[in-house]
């Protein structure tokens, strides 16, 4: 009995590229482990990319953030 160290680690989920839209990059590493926002060293044609994806519940609306950054796109 006593102070001990577990042997399991808990998943961080998926490290690898699971959205369609990013099929043509190929995974080289992972650059974080943060909960709901996966960084992601890729390499596309053009080079080396980070690609940061939002891991979102399905009932969280992201409506108001989508206009601002459309906003910004466009100023």
């Amino acid at each position: 009995m006593g102070q001990g160290f577990s042997l399991t680690t808990l998943s961080a989920g998926s490290a690898g590229i699971d959205v369609p839209e990013f099929a043509d990059l190929v995974y080289e590493k992972s650059m974080g482990t943060a909960r709901f926002m996966k960084s992601i060293r890729a390499r596309s044609q053009d080079g080396v990319v980070l690609v940061k994806v939002v891991v979102k519940p399905y009932a969280m609306d992201l409506k108001q953030y989508r206009k601002k950054i459309i906003g910004m796109e466009t100023s």
